[in-house]
């Protein structure tokens, strides 16, 4: 069983590092959007085409974060990301632990 254990670790090690590096993403493409909201540079676009899906989602079915006039959406996303890092990759490494 130690096989599925180890499995176990390495999919909530890379799983934690993709929510890590997207929670960095989130926060450029908030601070780009302050600074240059209108930017076409290709680094820009693709922080954008990573993000703006997610934000897409959410402010569809939470329409009130956004009509407000401060868009909240991007704190929601952290608070999801928050969410997964703490219950999804914990239960991962938990499980992990008791299959070794």
């Amino acid at each position: 069983m130690f096989v599925a254990g180890n499995f176990l670790v390495a999919v909530a090690s890379i799983l934690n590092i993709i929510l890590e590096i997207y929670s960095y993403c989130v926060l450029a493409a908030v601070i780009i959007s302050w600074v240059a909201p209108r930017s076409v540079h290709p680094i820009i676009l693709f922080l954008r085409s990573i993000t703006e899906p997610l934000f897409y989602r959410i402010r569809r079915a939470l329409p009130f974060l956004y009509r407000s006039g401060i868009d909240f959406t991007p704190i929601v996303v952290f608070f999801g990301i928050g969410f997964v890092r703490r219950f999804v990759v914990s239960t991962l490494y938990e499980a992990a632990v008791r299959l070794q």
